[in-house]
């Protein structure tokens, strides 16, 4: 565990298939309350795929389980 805030953890990962060293974003979705929370992770995400810069993390991947 990397560091954690009001609504999200972040994790240090190693992705396998290309061998390198990741941050995971998680954020704990616990019912309807948190349908708006949720929809700005994803926005959040979505901003931040567009950018391409050494001092922006690069989002790779986004979803849900």
């Amino acid at each position: 565990k990397l560091g954690a805030g009001g609504t999200c953890e972040v994790y240090q990962g190693q992705q396998l298939s290309l061998d390198r060293t990741v941050a995971v974003k998680v954020f704990e979705q616990e019912g309807a309350a948190d349908a708006d929370l949720f929809a700005r992770f994803n926005q959040e995400a979505h901003v931040l795929a567009r950018f391409s810069c050494p001092q922006i993390v690069q989002i790779l991947a986004a979803g849900s389980v």
